[in-house]
């Protein structure tokens, strides 16, 4: 099983830690064993997808890493 937050906004000013452990916690209290997953959604003017592109390879906050997928469309956090 899969779930979802299909609309998930980050903003350069988040705490990423907590915000993407949150979700991570929040997906998996609906579904405890599915694999949890979160779509960036992006405003106009903000860059935050372009920005962890960046940082590929790199813990962007604590026990977060950023990794692209082989075609680039995607990013594992």
């Amino acid at each position: 099983m899969i779930i979802a937050d299909t609309h998930l906004h980050l903003y350069p000013h988040y705490d990423f830690t907590k915000a993407v452990q949150g979700c991570a916690r929040r997906l998996a209290s609906l579904a405890p064993g599915a694999a949890c997953v979160g779509f960036l959604a992006e405003r106009p003017g903000c860059h935050v997808y372009r920005s962890l592109l960046q940082e590929e390879g790199r813990a962007i906050a604590e026990d977060v890493g950023v990794s692209p997928t082989d075609d680039g469309h995607c990013l594992v956090l």
